[in-house]
């Protein structure tokens, strides 16, 4: 069957990645399927044009695709690529060469727990969908463990993470016997810092039609997960479940496309038959036929002549990638400030049947309504998300930073205000919260009155990264690697020489380390605490993997 590229059939001019801006346009030459001297040479070339290194790294974060870039830039050889991002390139690579081992036998450990139970849970997305595309366990990005189970083991399933050292996120009432405490759920495990999400197939939430279990079952292949044999949904289910998930939010991330280019050149082939005929089945053939269309556009996939045919015969698949490459090229907020009804016609549009379409649209907006209720520009939050640090962690910050009187200690995302308010009570300086989480900020608030330090906390919300720290003598950092490489700049302008600067579990790239220390906390996972001065440009210890235990993105 011949192959060519279906870019060759969409002309549009806003339907190419060629307007695109340069750094997504970037991202997507680095991770197009396939590498080699020639890519690495054409990466070198439009590494040339970029002027933003912070912009490329926040994007490829935000687009779910950190690991993948990390691995190919680190063997690309980029020659204008300055030091301290070539530094953060080798640490971000152990960080999450780490992490995706740690989940990867957690997988496997979990998937034979559940079958010595007899409780039928399918694992998928993760670690099984780098494998399902013949790549390394650390080429794709993700930070969970997803498991369909049927709904009526829910319960079992729950009581077998509950035995092994889970917790849910979220407990809900027991008494609430509604079907939303049986169809979805997080839990975490803190001593290795996991958190597994429980899915229950019957109620997946971005389908148009329900699927059945049994015929999902008699479809799973076996693959190999470190030496372990799991039973997951085969390439071709998995692009449909993509397609369906990615349409619920308006492809907006990089990572749905890759992974379907990925799963679709698979050195262990694919069937073409199948991904089609199941994709009718489940209602979800425009979809599949989207993200095909968008393989193709922006990592120049090579599709079957009749898939190609197909795409281009269906004016409204024109318009939809025409939405999608605009919402990618506007940022990391496209798909909230999009509008309700531009996202509503967008769903409605993509199902293969107003029918259909008016249901979709209908199961999907309750669950995207309460994330996109706000309009408008929004910060990126792109230096971590909330942890709350443990209390043995935030004493030993403070012991290393050795606050005394006259101190004034900044925290850049200070979530819920625990390092601010612990500081202020237990010695009595002045203490300054940034963070852009008014949720957040309010319970610090209220966290400081009840502790009685309102007068010596204050408490903003703004980009750390915009907040004047030029009066700090100790800053406290607990963001991710990135976020630690994306404040430097700011702290060396504005800190004066030999303020102290604590952090936990990414060190500052490029500065020394006067101190370290690590915290193991009763029953959870071990932190590894810095202590580093400003304005000691002095060469620093080379990071290791010591600081990728536990780093944050």
């Amino acid at each position: 069957m011949p192959y060519f590229s279906v870019r060759k059939l969409m002309s549009s001019e806003h339907s190419t990645a060629r307007h695109l801006p340069t750094e997504t346009q970037f991202l997507c030459a680095a991770l197009e399927p396939g590498s080699g001297p020639s890519q690495n040479e054409r990466l070198r070339v439009l590494g040339r044009e970029i002027r933003d290194w912070p912009e490329l790294f926040t994007r490829a974060q935000e687009h779910r695709v950190l690991s993948p870039l990390v691995q190919i830039m680190k063997t690309a050889g980029i020659p204008n690529l300055p030091t301290l991002w070539q530094e953060y390139v080798q640490t971000e690579l152990a960080n999450r060469t780490y992490e995706s081992l740690v989940l990867t036998q957690e997988l496997a450990r979990l998937a034979e727990c559940f079958e010595e139970r007899g409780v039928t849970a399918v694992p998928y997305k993760g670690p099984l969908l780098a494998i399902l595309c013949g790549k390394s366990v650390s080429s794709r990005q993700y930070e969970n463990l997803d498991f369909l189970v049927k709904q009526s083991d829910w319960t079992a399933a729950d009581a077998v993470l509950r035995e092994g050292g889970y917790q849910a996120l979220h407990e809900l009432d027991p008494a609430d016997r509604s079907e939303k405490r049986t169809h979805v759920g997080g839990y975490r495990r803190a001593d290795i810092s996991v958190v597994v999400q429980l899915q229950a197939l019957e109620m997946l939430p971005y389908l148009p039609r329900r699927l059945d279990w049994e015929d999902l079952t008699k479809r799973l292949v076996q693959v190999s997960v470190g030496g372990t044999a799991v039973r997951t949904i085969s390439r071709e289910g998995v692009v449909s479940l993509i397609a369906a998930q990615a349409t619920r939010h308006c492809w907006s991330r990089l990572q749905w496309t890759l992974d379907v280019a990925r799963l679709i050149t698979s050195p262990e082939g694919f069937d073409w038959a199948e991904l089609l005929e199941r994709a009718r089945d489940r209602g979800v053939e425009r979809m599949v036929l989207l993200g095909l269309g968008l393989a193709a556009n922006l990592f120049q996939t090579a599709l079957p002549e009749d898939v190609v045919e197909r795409i281009a015969r269906d004016s409204r698949l024109k318009k939809q990638q025409e939405f999608v490459l605009g919402m990618i090229a506007e940022g990391a907020h496209a798909e909230a400030e999009a509008g309700w009804m531009r996202r509503a016609l967008y769903w409605v549009r993509s199902c293969d049947n107003a029918s259909d379409g008016l249901r979709y649209a209908a199961r999907v907006a309750g669950g995207a309504e309460k994330g996109w209720s706000m309009r408008g520009s929004r910060p990126r939050k792109d230096l971590g998300g909330f942890l709350p640090t443990p209390e043995p962690v935030v004493e030993k910050l403070l012991e290393l930073a050795e606050p005394r009187e006259g101190d004034v200690l900044y925290d850049l995302g200070c979530g819920d205000g625990r390092v601010v308010i612990a500081a202020a009570k237990r010695y009595g300086i002045r203490c300054v919260g940034v963070d852009l989480d008014p949720q957040l900020l309010a319970r610090a608030r209220e966290r400081a009155r009840r502790e009685g330090v309102e007068h010596l906390v204050r408490l903003i919300r703004q980009d750390a990264k915009s907040a004047n720290v030029s009066k700090a003598t100790i800053v406290h950092l607990f963001v991710s690697t990135l976020g630690n490489v994306l404040l430097r700049p700011y702290l060396e302008e504005q800190l004066k020489p030999g303020t102290r600067i604590v952090s936990a579990n990414a060190q500052m790239l490029g500065w020394p380390v006067e101190k370290r220390a690590v915290v193991s906390e009763p029953g959870g996972m071990p932190w590894t605490v810095f202590l580093m001065r400003a304005g000691s440009p002095e060469a620093s210890e080379h990071p290791s993997t010591a600081s990728a235990t536990c780093a944050r993105s």
